[in-house]
């Protein structure tokens, strides 16, 4: 009682100078220690001592364990970190994840030890952003197609402070190299699956620290299907020749063959574009399940997995336990208790399961020094399970108390926090169905030509929205303005994004982007002066660095699923097919030239080739409204559609390369050709709610698809993991 009242009063974590767990079979973890009854005494967020008889102080809260286990904090290995899935994680007992790679700029500030304390969640470890070929298998990939960029990029991520490097199979063989050597000057591991460009002996001996899942050990050429166990012997001395470590993922062809509940109520805990994720995967893999050769082989496969993992732990390489989570039907948390019981299946004790899920991965992910066992003065990550961890695994899905850096956590609030996760999607859900309001930022003074609203979505969840506007100046340029807000989730703070791109004669002469997250300001300019094209950014008002290139950009690219409008705005006044020089934004809103291949469609609508190996197709009406955005890269698609429009009782503005004949026109656009606009500072476009008019095309109809599964898609492609 005493408990629930102190952690009802802390928002439900309970931090607490002194906490005494009572009764326990304490399981430390450490190296030839038997687990005993004991007590384990926190001060604040270590452990202050273990022991039969500690003398408790006065004031000390003393929590009755009795019968029951206490174990290290469990330590996922592999996850695509999600903040919005920490209690998720603490759930199950997980209090330290490993991100394989995302949003550099989010994730890293998700370290912060007073944001991992707020929910609270797992202590987080991170890559920042995995690194990649062309095409990237996701769109927060970097894509590194030079050797020469390597050296800057990799500096540039241990400035950031990354935890670790993070590669993608689709990395060439020269770029792949070169991390590893900068790697090693800035002492920065190098995880991930084995690139297709190399053999196992190569990246062996260019110091690969770690492969995640099991592939690595193929022989070139051979698919597991066929492989045979006598094939694997040379790697698997390889291996424990080296200091390599490895994330097998047993659990993943089990997760193939399993047919989820319909419907299945976890997805509520999860944002809707994992929803539209997993039931895609499902729709794709359901009718293989009905072959029984598909699940024959697949279950062979299986057993060679678990065959090879359980031979290169018996040669003494370091196996570690990741989830994968939250990739399709594997959900933050239980994921990974279901990876541990995957291990015990194929063969490995419970006890060394454990061990490689605390004191192993803490050891090879070198945090050992403070966590992984428990050890007076380590920090205080604990769980306390009903059932012995020696026998089974299946107290980890149900704990009595998790304890993560001192705050303990009692089952009853551990619900409580998973409800709340639940309450918050309900939210997002409702909200995503709703049109945002936006305002326009202050638009120049000249004749305004048309504006309206558009918004972003992928896999059922809104990306963006962005008001819009187009204004000829006094001095005859095009002004393209747009206002994006990008919406809040239940741990990002809602953005909102001002851009200016400014045409002179049918080229951008200058651009302007102004980025609001929270407290912070960035801005980013730029602006074709003397044959070069001049960048400044600025932080808060600060001025943090300036570049310059000879090429002139021809537009900009912010993101790669979530771009501005503008973009496709000044793309329609581009008079001829061409490669266009265009100003992409790094992860820190750092320029980036990267080339696009611009060619019309015969049905008038506008084709896009970029070099990071991604596919565009912009829709336009006749009077130059984008009435639709098709985006496809790395196998993540999405599509902007117009919601609303306005040319003001004029013609708006017509895009300048060709456009076939409708076969069946229109009525005109009101006003007429020669029309007057009004004056942009005096009138400006309507607040959303007003008397914008639904979007239409000459049909009647939008020109672009209704959402973005009608994306066009390259032969081959698939969703990156």
């Amino acid at each position: 009682m005493v408990l629930s009242t102190l952690a009802t009063a802390t928002g439900g974590a309970l931090l607490l100078d002194l906490v005494a767990l009572v009764g326990g079979t304490v399981h430390t973890m450490e190296p030839g220690a038997e687990p005993r009854v004991a007590t384990v005494l926190l001060d604040g967020d270590r452990i202050a001592a273990i022991g039969e008889d500690i003398e408790l102080a006065p004031g000390t809260v003393r929590i009755d364990v009795s019968g029951k286990h206490v174990v290290p904090g469990l330590i996922d290995c592999l996850v695509n970190f999600d903040p919005e899935h920490d209690a998720l994680y603490l759930a199950s007992g997980v209090t330290t994840v490993r991100d394989a790679g995302g949003d550099l700029s989010s994730v890293l500030a998700l370290r912060d030890r007073g944001i991992r304390d707020q929910g609270p969640g797992p202590w987080l470890l991170s890559a920042g952003a995995v690194l990649d070929g062309y095409p990237p298998a996701s769109a927060a990939a970097l894509a590194i197609g030079r050797v020469e960029d390597v050296k800057w990029l990799v500096g540039e991520l241990a400035k950031a402070g990354v935890d670790y490097l993070s590669v993608q199979p689709g990395i060439s063989a020269e770029v792949y190299d070169q991390i590893l050597i900068e790697a090693a000057a800035h002492e920065l591991e190098v995880w991930g699956p084995r690139p297709t460009a190399v053999d196992l002996t190569h990246a062996l001996e260019g110091g690969h620290r770690g492969f995640f899942a099991l592939d690595a050990f193929l022989p070139s050429g051979v698919r597991w299907e066929f492989v045979l166990p006598i094939a694997f012997k040379s790697a698997i001395e390889q291996a424990a020749a080296s200091n390599v470590a490895v994330v097998p993922v047993l659990a993943g062809v089990e997760r193939i063959l399993k047919e989820p509940a319909d419907p299945a109520p976890e997805l509520r805990y999860l944002a809707p574009a994992y929803e539209a994720l997993w039931w895609t995967d499902w729709e794709m893999r359901k009718g293989l399940l009905s072959d029984e050769n598909y699940r024959k082989t697949s279950e062979r496969v299986d057993g060679k997995r678990d065959g090879l993992a359980r031979e290169l732990l018996a040669a003494g390489v370091d196996l570690i336990p990741g989830s994968a989570a939250p990739l399709a039907w594997a959900f933050p948390g239980r994921s990974f208790i279901e990876e541990l019981e995957a291990w015990v299946g194929a063969g490995i004790s419970p006890e060394d399961t454990l061990r490689a899920a605390t004191a192993t991965a803490a050891r090879v992910l070198r945090i050992d020094d403070e966590r992984g066992t428990l050890t007076p003065g380590k920090i205080a990550d604990l769980v306390v399970i009903d059932t012995d961890p020696r026998e089974s695994m299946a107290g980890f899905r149900a704990p009595e108390v998790v304890c993560v850096r001192g705050m303990v956590l009692r089952s009853d609030l551990l619900a409580d926090m998973v409800e709340a996760i639940g309450r918050s999607q309900d939210v997002v859900r409702e909200e995503n169905l709703r049109p945002i309001a936006i305002e326009l930022p202050e638009l120049p003074e000249g004749d305004l030509l048309m504006g309206g609203q558009v918004s972003t979505r992928s896999l059922g969840s809104r990306l963006s929205s962005e008001r819009f506007a187009v204004v000829r100046r006094l001095d005859g340029s095009l002004s393209f303005v747009g206002r994006m807000v990008i919406p809040a989730s239940a741990r990002y703070d809602l953005s909102t994004i001002d851009v200016e791109q400014i045409v002179v004669g049918g080229q951008l002469s200058e651009f302007r982007v102004r980025a609001v997250t929270g407290e912070e300001e960035l801005v980013v300019a730029g602006r074709w002066d003397a044959g070069r094209f001049l960048f400044r950014r600025f932080l808060n008002g600060q001025s943090i660095d300036t570049s310059s290139s000879a090429n002139r950009t021809e537009v900009i690219n912010m993101d790669h699923l979530s771009d501005t409008i503008t973009t496709a705005l000044v793309v329609g006044q581009i008079e001829t097919d061409r490669v266009a020089w265009v100003s992409a934004f790094g992860a820190l809103y750092e320029p980036v030239e990267v080339r696009w291949e611009i060619q019309s469609s015969e049905t008038g609508s506008r084709m896009i080739r970029t070099s990071e190996g991604g596919l565009m197709e912009m829709h336009f009406d006749a009077r130059g409204m984008p009435t639709g955005w098709v985006r496809v890269i790395g196998g993540r698609q999405s599509a902007t559609i117009l919601e609303a429009a306005e040319t003001f009782g004029g013609a708006g503005l017509p895009v300048r390369f060709p456009r076939p004949k409708p076969v069946e026109a229109g009525a005109p656009a009101a006003g007429g050709p020669g029309a007057e606009s009004p004056s942009a500072g005096a009138v400006g476009p309507p607040a959303q709610g007003s008397d914008l008019e639904p979007a239409e095309t000459e049909s009647g109809v939008a020109d672009g698809p209704e959402s973005a599964d009608e994306a066009p898609r390259e032969s081959g492609s698939e969703d990156g993991a």
